[in-house]
């Protein structure tokens, strides 16, 4: 049986432990507190540690077994830590398939049609979120999958909570680039059942309503008071997602057009 090692149990990353969990994984992992580690271990059979980055680390020989790793860590977390992230990579077998989820924000924000054979330029390394990707890839000899998620919207989570009822917002033609949590835990799915690692995949709706269309639809849609952008666009970053759908024949599911915030 497989095992499955889970860096960050949080809003991404449980539902995807226990996605994994259902296809057969043993599935360990790490939280941050006590109480989230009590509530996870009594409603799955996950086993969780208590685990940050100032603490020593404790959970090697789970680490140490799993044939796959997955980075599940908010960006802003790994980046503040690059080293003891790596640290902590260093000691991965070579036996283990690593994902690491990361972000387009890595994509500067003019660039029209980004695609993962994009070329950073000396520009683009001032960008921790491109620090981080390449400390990793420079550094860790394991395969090593990147996953560049769009904006994430899903449970208690969508940026119209932000921009609701909100004037004055720039760049309302500008392009949205978002993708859903389910979505993100299928492309995932895709990836370990195909086995489909060592690449870099871009995470994203195919299609890119303007800031103004989608952000007044959604408020429409989730009865929040409308936001009133500005006609502007100095914003013209587009993810394309097409290797995803092509690579990994897998398809988008949930349609960003309609979703309601919950």
């Amino acid at each position: 049986m497989q095992k499955c090692f889970i860096l960050g149990l949080g809003w991404l990353g449980l539902p995807l432990a226990k996605k994994l969990l259902k296809k057969g994984f043993i599935v360990s992992g790490t939280t941050t507190s006590k109480v989230k580690k009590e509530e996870i271990e009594a409603n799955s059979r996950i086993n969780t540690h208590v685990w940050s980055f100032q603490n020593p680390i404790h959970f090697l020989d789970d680490l140490l077994n799993s044939d796959l790793v997955i980075i599940a860590i908010p960006a802003s977390k790994s980046i503040e830590n690059i080293q003891h992230l790596l640290d902590i990579l260093q000691n991965l077998q070579p036996k283990s398939d690593l994902i690491f989820l990361s972000s387009t924000s890595v994509y500067p924000d003019n660039l029209v049609n980004c695609m993962e054979d994009y070329s950073f330029t000396n520009e683009d390394l001032k960008n921790k979120n491109v620090q981080l990707e390449i400390a990793i890839t420079q550094n860790i000899k394991n395969k090593i999958t990147i996953l560049r998620l769009a904006g994430l919207i899903g449970p208690n989570r969508h940026p119209i909570k932000q921009l609701n009822g909100k004037i004055n917002i720039p760049d309302g033609l500008s392009p949205v680039n978002l993708v859903h949590l389910d979505d993100v835990i299928n492309a995932i799915n895709q990836i370990v059942s195909k086995k489909l690692f060592g690449h870099i995949y871009n995470i994203c709706y195919p299609s890119h309503p303007s800031r103004l269309e989608y952000y007044t639809r959604a408020a429409e849609l989730s009865n929040l008071p409308q936001p009133h952008f500005q006609n502007t666009n100095t914003k013209t970053k587009q993810i394309n997602s097409k290797k995803s759908v092509e690579i990994l024949k897998f398809e988008y599911m949930l349609d960003i057009n309609s979703y309601i915030l919950k």
